[in-house]
Parts: structure tokens; sequence; C-alpha cells
């Protein structure tokens, strides 16, 4: 199955984005530059790691989003409350 990466705005730019869950860490892993840990546990409470723009490690974990601003730094939102204020999808 592939990656569903959709498109996603604030007010002034498109962003792309993406939830973690457990069948897709791999495919997120590869879109982020990051790396899958814990392959001994569940995929559920598997976490991504990757380095951000300051290469700072940042850590996904499963029902996250992950958001690719225009300029291709990624974030971290754990809260899909925040999240859902934040954007709105505007397309795939």
């Amino acid at each position: 199955m592939g990656l569903l990466i959709e498109v996603w705005s604030t007010s002034s730019a498109g962003y792309k984005a993406v939830k973690l869950g457990p069948d897709n860490l791999d495919a997120v892993a590869a879109w982020c530059g990051g790396n899958v840990k814990g392959i001994k546990r569940p995929p559920e409470h598997r976490v991504i790691d990757f380095y951000d723009q300051n290469q700072s490690e940042q850590r996904a974990e499963c029902g996250d989003w992950l958001v690719r601003s225009p300029a291709g730094e990624f974030f971290v939102y754990r809260n899909e409350a925040m999240f859902f204020t934040a954007y709105s999808r505007t397309g795939v």
C-alpha cells in the first residue's frame, strides 16, 4: 500500500502532512529521513526518530501528525486538536 501524503494549509502556505500509524511506519520514516525504533516492540509502540532543520533529534509516535513545510522542515504534532486548529485539508 502506498503512503497517502495529504496537502494541508495554514492561511499562507501549503504543507504536507501524514498521521503516523502502525501500518505506515517505514514509509513515513523514508519520507522524513528518519529511522523506525523499537522493532522488537509491537508496531503500535514503535517510534520514528529523525533530525529537524536545527539538527535536533525529534521523535514521532503512532497517532502523531508529521508535517512538512514548503521549505522542507518537519514538525511533529502530538495533539490532534492543535493540528486541526492550525491546518485545513486542501488536497492530496
